[in-house]
């Protein structure tokens, strides 16, 4: 991962799952990887063939102009390419692994430019793969919302676990419900401050 937000998520996913195939959902802390939160989204698998989005950062509700949390999977990805990334997703909970993508999307220009999307497994409390822990970031503004990405390429990396699966012990972050996700104004309100300007993440309720 040659994006520095993805590379933050990636390296705090790994030191989590410490040596098992995924880490829990309730062991993931947003707090970790702040500097990451507005590229990053969470995608549920509500049932066969049904993958939604759960929780999605600020740039990917800029890229699509509205929330995104409750909309498919596939939103942000071109028509052409949705029946593949469908397939990807299927056998990703099938067959967990590191999932790189290299997409590209129309930018301002008129020219072409290159985005890149992480995809990682994470277990819910009854030990099943379940949910993605991903990350979106591209090389420019695209042209237009709502935004659609096409895939390029794209490489799945085995996960090689030393360790085998624990029990949930409930933390804070993405441990415990809270009112839906958020997508807030990037305006700095008066007085400005670290504060202002920190990316802005809200849990989704969820009932598992």
């Amino acid at each position: 991962m040659s994006t520095p937000a993805l590379k933050v998520l990636l390296n705090y996913w790994e030191e989590l799952r410490n040596g098992r195939v995924a880490p829990l959902r309730s062991e993931i802390d947003p707090r970790a990887f702040e500097s990451a939160l507005q590229h990053t989204f969470v995608i549920e698998r509500v049932e066969r063939d049904n993958f939604r989005f759960r929780l999605a950062g600020m740039k990917l509700c800029d890229y699509m102009g509205m929330e995104l949390r409750g909309m498919p999977a596939t939103a942000l990805i071109e028509h052409g390419d949705r029946s593949r990334f469908q397939a990807l997703l299927e056998g990703f909970f099938t067959k967990p692994g590191i999932v790189q993508l290299e997409l590209r999307v129309a930018h301002q220009s008129g020219n072409t430019i290159p985005a890149r999307m992480l995809l990682l497994p994470m277990r819910g409390h009854d030990g099943k793969i379940n949910r993605v822990l991903g990350g979106l970031t591209c090389d420019g503004p695209p042209t237009s919302t709502p935004t659609r990405f096409a895939i390029t390429d794209l490489n799945v990396s085995r996960i090689v676990a030393t360790k085998q699966r624990q029990q949930s012990v409930l933390q804070p972050g993405f441990a415990q419900d809270s009112a839906g996700f958020t997508h807030r104004a990037t305006t700095v309100p008066k007085g400005g401050g670290d504060a202002a300007r920190r990316p802005y993440l809200r849990l989704v309720a969820s009932n598992d």
